[in-house]
């Protein structure tokens, strides 16, 4: 197989621990007769991951190819709480950029609500990758993973996954915290949202307020206007009077001065 290791028999598989190049001779013998020949078998790393994962007794499990390679899955597995396990089939792939999903009805696995740990195998045993989960679902949700984060998100088997929903109910200290880190945007636009609000309603009470000011110095101004022209009437009054006072004086001294 070109890593040191050989077979024999009809049918051969073999897994290869490290990505690479391999040159692998096949030598065939049938009595005097015999041939041999040669090729490149090429392992490449397995980026598949566990996208997606739904609970109780609909449960399924969700795989996603990151790479631009067909992988074969055969003799791979996925086990849940340490003890249950479910090996691919021989002749298991997935298409580059593929979603794969597992049923329970095909798997015989059910994940429990609640705090769960899926770890997916190589087939010699390693872990390629591990689902960890908290919470309980709600109809037609399902626990996805976003970025490095695993969320509740409406469940999309098959599909490229959903956008977290908010949950209102505590599911638990850790998963609380990736709500909160998934959510970050959503919070903070809905913080801008507040925050425009805020302002617009403090713009709106500043200008009530700059109008009540000038109305009051207007009014102000107007009693001001009003009262100069009551000063001024009662002015004109008072010079009146006295200048009539004084023209009957001028009269009755005059009446006198002739007597």
């Amino acid at each position: 197989f070109g890593d040191g290791s050989v077979g024999e028999g009809q049918n051969i598989t073999h897994f290869y621990r490290y990505p690479g190049e391999y040159v692998v001779v096949l030598s065939v013998s049938l009595g005097e007769y015999s041939a041999s020949d040669r090729f490149l078998a090429k392992a490449v790393p397995g980026e598949i991951y566990i996208s997606e994962i739904k609970t109780g007794v609909d449960s399924f499990i969700e795989f996603y190819n990151a790479s631009g390679e067909e992988i074969n899955l055969s003799g791979w597995r996925f086990r849940f709480a340490y003890q249950n396990y479910f090996t691919f089939s021989a002749h298991t792939f997935i298409r580059p950029a593929g979603y794969l999903v597992i049923p329970s009805s095909s798997s015989g696995i059910i994940f429990s609500q609640g705090r769960g740990e899926v770890e997916f195998l190589y087939p010699g045993g390693l872990v390629a990758d591990s689902f960890e989960y908290n919470g309980n679902l709600e109809k037609a949700q399902s626990f996805s993973r976003l970025n490095e984060n695993i969320v509740i998100a409406p469940e999309s088997p098959g599909f490229k996954n959903k956008e977290p929903v908010y949950v209102s109910q505590h599911v638990g200290n850790d998963y609380d915290i990736l709500a909160d880190n998934v959510s970050g945007g959503q919070k903070e636009q809905q913080k801008d949202s507040e925050e425009k609000q805020e302002n617009y309603e403090n713009e709106e009470n500043r200008q009530l307020f700059d109008n009540q000011q000038a109305n009051v110095v207007s009014v102000a101004s107007d009693n001001g206007k009003s009262t100069g022209r009551n000063y001024t009437i009662y002015y004109f009054l008072a010079v009146l009077t006295l200048i009539l006072f004084a023209g009957i004086g001028f009269v009755v001294v005059r009446r006198k001065s002739g007597v």
